[in-house]
């Protein structure tokens, strides 16, 4: 128990009546006034500011007498008190029925509990169904993430959109190829990269966060990853040569052309172009960048890029083009980032021990014009 030490100050605040008289109520001065009480009351609202306050209330009147220690004492231990369970309550409110904010989600649900992928190649061709319905698992919406604290719901519907597909799946993340304009913007080629984190939606609306692990320093291809916390199934997309790229190929694309978002749209190759691009009819519009080209197997042949705007050429008309696939299976000539060179390794063994070994990278197209 703390020593009481009445002073001579607290004496001389006694007030004796005189002889003969009853003794009355005695009126005596507070030692916290109501301003004081009204002034630190809002410190309530700030718990980590009403901690402070409190540590240096203390030091301030350690040397006072015991009644004004007790009376803040007291005073401070109710404000404390108030002050813990209302941060509880909000922090819980939040918790439970406030959107999560973007920055907390890291998972993407639809490929962590996918208990199975997609098998490919198949044996046999595929019908445009066939490949839709294979395929949806592995295509992805992409956005640059703004940083917003929450999602709002209708973000898709505003926000620069792109599409990506899955690479590689193993215990520990997802390998996913998309475009660097994508990621980067239009300019990418003449500008310094100022994206880390992209967005990824699935088919069924759900979401996480992934980080651009690698850039390609002449095609329009970017690598993103995204960290798997459960789960165990795995999946190495196939990926075609560039010599299997020939004129007259059956061709299917799936992306979000103007964000209608996992459409299809069917073509063949018309030509190749410059030993890098594939030339292709197929149908594309803005957000179907980054998007695959497969052929009827499910082999990937190449990556949505571009195409030809009728603004600058009237004259054009379906021009699309693809960014050659097996580009991604080339390890020289990309520029890295946090773990993208294990990561691209690690997809370029899977698919060598998957799939044997493939033409070089750099073969050109059988009956390239």
């Amino acid at each position: 128990m703390e020593k009481i030490v009445v002073t001579t100050g607290d004496l001389r605040e006694v007030i004796v009546p005189p002889a003969g008289t009853a003794p009355g109520p005695i009126a005596q001065k507070p030692p916290l006034s109501l301003g004081l009480r009204l002034a630190t009351l809002p410190l309530v609202l700030a718990l980590p500011v009403l901690c402070l306050v409190a540590i240096a209330v203390r030091l301030a009147i350690r040397n006072h007498s015991p009644k004004p220690k007790h009376a803040w004492a007291a005073w401070l231990n109710s404000l404390l008190i108030a002050s813990g369970l209302l941060t509880t309550l909000l922090f819980s409110m939040a918790y439970f029925l406030a959107p999560m904010p973007m920055r907390f989600v890291t998972a993407l649900p639809a490929l962590e509990y996918l208990p199975e992928f997609p098998k490919l190649p198949t044996a046999e061709p595929m019908t445009a169904q066939q490949i839709a319905q294979r395929a949806a698992p592995l295509v992805f919406v992409l956005s640059p993430d703004t940083g917003n604290w929450k999602l709002p719901g209708n973000y898709l519907d505003t926000a620069a959109v792109g599409a990506g597909l899955l690479l590689y799946a193993d215990k520990d993340s997802f390998l996913l190829a998309t475009n660097r304009h994508v990621v980067d913007g239009e300019g990418w080629l003449g500008t310094a990269p100022t994206t880390e984190s992209i967005l990824v939606f699935s088919k069924s609306g759900d979401y996480g966060q992934a980080r651009v692990v690698a850039r390609h320093k002449d095609l329009d291809l970017a690598l993103i990853s995204l960290k798997r916390g459960s789960g165990a199934s795995t999946f190495v997309q196939p990926v075609a040569p560039f010599s299997e790229a020939v004129a007259g190929k059956s061709i299917f694309v799936i992306g979000h052309p103007q964000r209608l978002f996992f459409s299809l749209s069917t073509g063949i190759i018309m030509r190749t172009h410059e030993d890098k691009m594939v030339q292709i009819s197929a149908p594309v519009s803005p957000g179907n960048s980054g998007g695959p080209v497969y052929d009827d197997h499910g082999e990937l042949l190449g990556v949505v890029s571009r195409k030809v705007d009728r603004r600058f050429s009237p004259n054009a008309e379906n021009l699309n083009f693809a960014v050659r696939a097996d580009a991604l299976l080339d390890e020289a000539p990309w520029d890295f980032q946090a773990n993208g060179k294990e990561l691209l390794a690690a997809f370029r063994t899977a698919h060598a021990a998957a799939y044997g070994p493939r033409n070089s990278p750099i073969a050109p197209a059988a009956g390239q014009q």
